[in-house]
């Protein structure tokens, strides 16, 4: 049996879908990896990212989260949302049920999904 998140990254490495990533969303990244494995399985994941998906980057360097939606998404998950914000992404997609409630609430720009509601929403076109 196939996981949704598997399914996905199935999908970003047949390069159908633009994978959006931030210095941000890099370090996130690498702490995960690093509490779990080891820096090797760093530098392969990174490696797969770069050279498999078809990736954005997205330089949040000069830019902050506006006024309007500061204190409305939880602080921890900012960089996540301004990087789907400042990418102009169609999708934002977490397992955090109260960060996609709370994202969703504040803009119009991108779907804030799970997993599986992005399976379904791309299954149905």
């Amino acid at each position: 049996r196939q996981s949704p998140e598997a399914k996905i990254l199935r999908m970003l490495l047949k390069r159908e879908h633009i994978l959006l990533i931030s210095q941000a969303i890099i370090d996130q990244v690498l702490r995960v990896i690093l509490r779990v494995r080891n820096k090797d399985f760093v530098g392969l994941t990174f490696h797969m990212i770069w050279s498999d998906f078809l990736v954005e980057y997205v330089d949040l360097a000069d830019k902050k989260l506006p006024q309007k939606f500061r204190n409305k998404v939880p602080r921890k998950d900012e960089a996540i949302f301004l990087t789907a914000l400042a990418g102009k992404a169609d999708y934002l997609m977490t397992n955090d049920v109260e960060f996609a409630r709370r994202a969703s609430a504040i803009q119009s720009g991108f779907s804030c999904v799970d997993p599986k509601e992005f399976l379904a929403k791309k299954s149905s076109k």
